[in-house]
């Protein structure tokens, strides 16, 4: 398998997914951080984002969620591009390099970084690997979520920074950006929820079904951004955080796309996942750079 059909097979569109929560990580690190480990901490992200969404692929592919007709994953296993097995090869070859970047932070950081990789390694290759991977079991929401969120934006300010004990407010600072996180996968799911059900596995979206997942969906857009409110007035953030709002218009826009989606139609939400990862990315821009602002001005 050569590097292009590699790189197509790991869905790079969705790599801002674990690029943002390091950035805000490194944003609430401030004048702390030694920013010449940041290089490092991001290309590990991405690569085990990039590790998993290629795992999952071949485990999909593997347990017939994944067959022709339907539209999950990257596609390429479905359409005879790769196979199931150079799809996981090449999952366990960004893990593997991932690693070896956690080895040299570890040498700088000391044994906590290893229990962040462990957990980020365990946690990515669970998700669909294994005997019986917590997607499948309607967990996917919850823990990308807590993966993609606090983990991530813990894990970049304390190694940055040195500090791991300070984690309630690192935590509560990350709420937005995994809300929108969720939203990626959740509207992955909502858009394949027939398929999702003739397979035989459980997510969020077809527990809910269409009228309670647009409901959890216009949930979490809202609480991203009524949790930096909050955030603001309780002094946590600065009231400059609240530019945020400058990309509520693509969020309205999609909000009433979803919504107004017609029942049993999934193709009008075909691009919602890619959407919400456009906001993901905005909001994450927006509240990092308002956040470092506050910190470096």
């Amino acid at each position: 398998m050569n590097f292009k059909i590699w790189f197509l097979a790991s869905r790079p569109f969705s790599f801002t997914a674990s690029a943002i929560p390091v950035l805000l990580g490194a944003a609430i690190a401030g004048r702390q951080a030694e920013l010449w480990l940041l290089p490092l901490i991001l290309v590990a992200s991405v690569l085990f984002q990039a590790a998993t969404n290629l795992v999952s692929d071949a485990y999909d592919f593997s347990n017939g969620v994944d067959r022709p007709g339907t539209s999950s994953g990257s596609g390429l296993i479905v359409k005879g591009v790769i196979t199931s097995q150079q799809a996981h090869r090449a999952g366990l070859l960004c893990f593997g390099v991932a690693g070896l970047i956690g080895l040299a932070l570890i040498a700088v950081r000391g044994w906590p970084v290893a229990l962040l990789g462990a957990i980020g390694f365990l946690g990515g290759y669970a998700y669909c690997g294994g005997p019986r991977g917590y997607k499948y079991l309607a967990l996917g929401d919850i823990m990308v979520g807590l993966l993609m969120g606090p983990l991530m934006v813990y894990g970049s300010y304390a190694v940055l920074t040195g500090d791991f004990a300070n984690w309630q407010p690192i935590f509560i600072q990350s709420l937005p950006v995994a809300c929108l996180v969720i939203g990626i996968l959740h509207m992955n799911n909502f858009r394949d929820i027939q398929e999702d059900l003739q397979s035989g596995f459980k997510t969020v979206a077809n527990l809910l079904g269409e009228k309670g997942s647009k409901a959890y969906y216009l949930l979490l857009v809202s609480v991203a951004y009524l949790s930096v409110v909050a955030m603001a007035a309780s002094g946590l953030v600065s009231w400059g955080a609240l530019v945020v709002f400058l990309s509520l218009k693509p969020a309205l826009g999609l909000l009433k796309d979803v919504l107004n989606a017609p029942e049993k139609t999934p193709q009008a939400l075909v691009m919602t996942d890619v959407r919400t990862a456009q906001l993901h990315l905005l909001f994450g821009v927006l509240m990092s750079g308002a956040v470092a602002a506050s910190k470096w001005l």
